[in-house]
């Protein structure tokens, strides 16, 4: 794993702090603004999220949502 981080960039290396920043692809998270539980209660409560908070939750995904 570490190694596919270290080379999203093609053969640049990434610095520590570039890594820290890598997250999926959905463009920065930023869970300062949020505030309420880290795992979602229902998956209507996660769909109902703004989208800049859903990565703040955690999902459980047996519930086959």
């Amino acid at each position: 794993m570490k190694k596919s981080i270290l080379s999203l960039k093609g053969t640049q290396t990434l610095s520590r702090n570039e890594q820290k920043v890598v997250n999926g692809g959905r463009g920065g998270c930023n869970c300062s603004t949020y505030g309420g539980p880290v795992v979602a209660p229902s998956c209507q409560f996660y769909y109902d999220l703004p989208e800049e908070h859903k990565c703040c939750v955690f999902l459980d995904f047996s519930w086959n949502c």
